[in-house]
Formats: C-alpha cells, structure tokens, sequence
C-alpha cells in the first residue's frame, strides 16, 4: 500500500491499530483470479519473531484450500476515512482527495489442527464477546460436541 511519507507511522502504531479493529479483508489468487473473504482476527506478538496473525475462514469457504504456506496472502484493515473537498484548502490550486486509516499485512498462511482451530475460535470469540459486555459471554462449551467436529 502506497503511504505518503507524511502519514507513515511506526510497524507498532500500525498492529496496534489493526489489533484493536479485528477484522478485515483477507485476499490471496487462485491462479490469477483473486479470491477474498472479509474475517475476524487476532494478531498475536511472538518477540524475537514476527507477529502471527490467525483467522477463521468456514471450510466451504474456497480460501480454505488455498491455504498452504506457499503463496503470500494480503489482510488489509480499514478504519475511518473521509472526503476532503478542495474548498477546504487555503490554496485554491488543490484537487480533492480522501483521508483514510488502513493497515495492510501480508505474509503466508498455513490450515491450523484441529486443536488449534479449538484454542482460535475460543480466543477469537472471547475477544469480541468482551466487547459485548455485561452480556454474558459465549463460549464454545454452549455448543454441542458434533457440531463443533470437523466436517
């Protein structure tokens, strides 16, 4: 993503931002047909290595078989943006243009086990559920045994 430098902030300002939106649009090619499903998602920091950051695609979803740590995916994270009209410059020699916040991350990606995909669904949900506080909060031991097996 082209940044004006200007508008450049440090990689920490940057996850952070992305960490505390939780969702975006996860992009990869099949072939050359992009393929793309927007997601929930944690970023998890590991120091002295990069941040991982895990999602949860439905297994119908065609991302799903495309995940196999070879090709590089792109998660791009929108925040608030907004039109900037010319009028508003104090120069009247101006063109208009759009403000916007968005952090784009890209790396490979790899299918989680099933005891990983257990331990994400549960951490994924318990972030959001906490965002619905003081509702009660969902866990996956509300659901029964099969309908949480892999199909």
């Amino acid at each position: 993503m082209y940044t004006p430098p200007a508008f450049k902030v440090h990689p920490a300002v940057a996850l952070a931002f992305a960490a505390g939106r939780g969702f975006g649009l996860i992009v990869t090619c099949d072939g050359g047909r992009p393929v793309a499903s927007h997601v929930p998602f944690l970023i998890e920091e590991r120091p002295g290595k990069g941040p991982r950051v895990t999602f949860h695609v439905a297994r119908g979803n065609p991302l799903a078989r495309l995940a196999d740590a070879r090709a590089g995916w792109l998660l791009a994270v929108n925040g608030a943006d907004a039109y900037v009209s010319p009028d508003w410059y104090v120069s009247p020699d101006q063109v208009p243009t759009w403000l916007y916040q968005a952090v784009h991350l890209s790396g490979p990606v790899r299918l989680l086990s099933d005891d990983e995909l257990a331990v994400q669904i549960d951490t994924l949900s318990a972030k959001f559920e906490n965002w619905l506080l003081p509702k009660r909060p969902w866990t996956s031991a509300k659901v029964t045994a099969p309908r949480l097996e892999p199909e």
